[in-house]
């Protein structure tokens, strides 16, 4: 435990000097979370029509993943420029792109080539990009665990109308009505099967 906490300062002292150089959040600062993990990546945004590598700084939230353009001031000082963020319960990611062993994405929506927002990330070493995406797929599945424990999903009968009087049962008998009136043999002109004709 010792060994674990004197590690770790100098990881969020370094994280923290990194974020103090953030400049044009849309959000406070303090609102994203925790920092995870911070680094230096090659970017495409694959819905540019002109799909052109960017460097960019990423940050790993426990909240947000965020990315900013990293511009030297007149002093040659670092400050990074905010461009975007995404929520981590939204994030999915892919491991493997072929062709470069250091590469990965991330992305938004239920499937990868679906995806209303996908981007490729490449990190500097197969170390580094091993690092991320476990630690991506970890805050994504403690986010998503968090939300579902906040928010306990709705079942069918909290969702009815309370005039509503109908019992598991009748939730029951209605399952496989459904599964008779959408079965295949259903489907035939004039609702015959083969065995009919």
């Amino acid at each position: 435990d010792g060994l674990e906490v004197m590690l770790s300062v100098p990881k969020k002292a370094n994280d923290a000097m990194h974020l103090s150089n953030l400049e044009g959040c849309d959000v406070p600062i303090d609102s994203l979370g925790e920092v995870v993990l911070q680094d230096s990546f090659q970017v495409w945004d694959l819905r540019q029509i002109i799909k052109k590598c960017r460097e960019r700084r990423v940050f790993l939230f426990d909240l947000h993943l965020l990315l900013a353009k990293e511009v030297k001031d007149t002093h040659g000082k670092a400050k990074y420029i905010y461009k975007t963020k995404f929520m981590t319960s939204e994030l999915g990611v892919t491991e493997h792109i072929e062709g470069d062993e250091c590469k990965f994405s991330v992305w938004t929506g239920r499937e990868p080539m679906a995806s209303d927002c996908r981007i490729v990330l490449k990190a500097p070493s197969l170390d580094v990009k091993q690092t991320w995406v476990r630690r991506l797929r970890e805050v994504i599945q403690e986010t998503y665990f968090s939300g579902a424990l906040q928010q306990p999903p709705r079942s069918p009968a909290r969702a009815r109308p309370a005039s509503s009087q109908r019992s598991s049962r009748d939730f029951e008998d209605t399952d496989t009505d459904n599964l008779d009136r959408n079965s295949l043999a259903s489907f035939g002109s004039g609702n015959t099967t083969d065995s009919d004709k």
